[in-house]
């Protein structure tokens, strides 16, 4: 087996791990593609790009690249043209591999055809219910390339600010890697700029190299020893264009195929990265549809899958530091304030914790904070608090 199909797999797989399938691409992938030619030769070339791109290396003149991709399209070709396997779980899995080839190495136009591909395929294949583990597998992939690319064609259309932010956002051609034990040298120093409560997800394989990049940039924002620039400084400043990216950058990793903690904590760095970024100040009224995605995304219109749920449980703390972030940023909104049930929500649902400030602010501490962060954080639960009460 390639040295780069070894590492390759567990650092990808992760965001799509359920109940007894921890590391799918290894448990369920593999085997299938030792089977099917065409679907090794499509994950030799995807562990292949991600290897020469983590070592900076030019791509376009790589012989092993070149001849396995070319041989996936080749054999993906053939595939396509036959009544049989135009459709089958390998042609699915085929098309996955070579979207995300083009999609890391900026070849969008090839991405969204695959894409496109892919939909034809999910309308004609009903039978895919999620019933087994290698059908729920199957439908997570489909549903994550498909949200992927309705994020890199919509994005445009988001509040213009946003939208040539993240154009030239460093991760618009990334997907998440989580990292394996022992981390490199890069990953361990920006742990250490982060809190410990968030030092033991990512032990735990919860959080990818791309989340906790910005939790250390943003760790050393809040703390105010890197440039000095107030945390309310305008768009078109060094610090304040920083944290307009590092949204940016989260709204891309939120539609990505992430593991279930970390999409909810895109939310919650959001939040943390408006208060930060305004301070004191209302939202501006061009940042509305964001600040709508970051309350629709964590209220919800129903229960998570019950694998996502269980994964969820051993990180209530962190939901609660996720909640009150977001809501410190919709406090700030003057179309979303008053009738945002982020807050509202948390307090009901864990009252041991959020009833008492002292016992919250302690929870707090744990992830990221500062004296800014928690002046308006402690308002707006104050508020909370009021409202929970007259309901009564």
């Amino acid at each position: 087996m390639p040295t780069d199909l070894q590492v390759w797999a567990p650092q990808h797989g992760r965001a799509l791990a359920f109940e007894g399938h921890p590391k799918p691409y290894q448990s369920l992938v593999f085997p299938h593609a030792l089977q099917n030619g065409v679907l090794f030769e499509a994950m030799v070339a995807l562990a292949r790009v991600s290897w020469l791109l983590q070592e900076r290396l030019p791509w376009q003149k790589d012989a092993a690249l070149t001849r396995h991709r070319a041989n996936a399209f080749a054999g993906l070709k053939l595939r396509m043209t036959s009544e049989t396997t135009c459709a089958d779980d390998t042609t699915i899995l085929t098309i996955a591999a070579l979207t995300t080839i083009d999609y890391m190495l900026g070849v969008h136009e090839g991405a969204e055809n695959h894409v496109n591909a892919m939909q034809q395929i999910r309308k004609i294949r009903l039978d895919l219910k999620g019933d087994t583990p290698w059908q729920y597998f199957l439908l997570s992939v489909m549903r994550a390339y498909e949200a992927l690319w309705q994020f890199v064609k919509d994005r445009n259309e988001a509040t213009t600010s946003m939208a040539q932010l993240s154009i030239e956002s460093p991760m618009r051609s990334e997907l998440p890697i989580y990292p394996s034990l022992p981390f490199n040298i890069k990953v361990c120093e920006a742990l250490s700029k982060v809190s410990t409560s968030f030092n033991d997800m990512a032990m735990a394989g919860e959080l990818s190299i791309q989340m906790i990049d910005i939790l250390a940039n943003l760790s050393t924002h809040a703390r105010g020893d890197g440039s000095a620039t107030p945390p309310n400084s305008p768009p078109s400043s060094p610090g304040g264009r920083n944290l307009l990216n590092t949204m940016a950058d989260l709204r891309c990793l939120s539609v990505m195929a992430t593991t279930p903690i970390e999409h909810k904590l895109c939310f919650g760095i959001m939040g943390t990265c408006f208060t930060l970024h305004y301070g004191s100040e209302k939202i501006s009224d061009d940042m509305h549809e964001t600040l709508q995605e970051l309350e629709d995304s964590l209220v919800g219109n129903g229960k998570p899958e019950p694998q996502e749920e269980n994964r969820l449980n051993a990180h209530r703390e962190c939901l609660i530091w996720i909640s009150v972030a977001a809501a410190g940023a919709l406090d700030q909104s003057e179309l979303l304030s008053a009738m945002s049930m982020v807050l509202d929500q948390t307090l009901e649902q864990y009252p041991d914790e959020t009833s008492d400030w002292e016992t919250l602010e302690k929870i707090l501490k744990k992830f990221l904070w500062n004296d800014l962060l928690g002046k308006h954080w402690k308002q707006c639960w104050r508020k909370g608090m009021h409202r929970q009460s007259k309901a009564r």
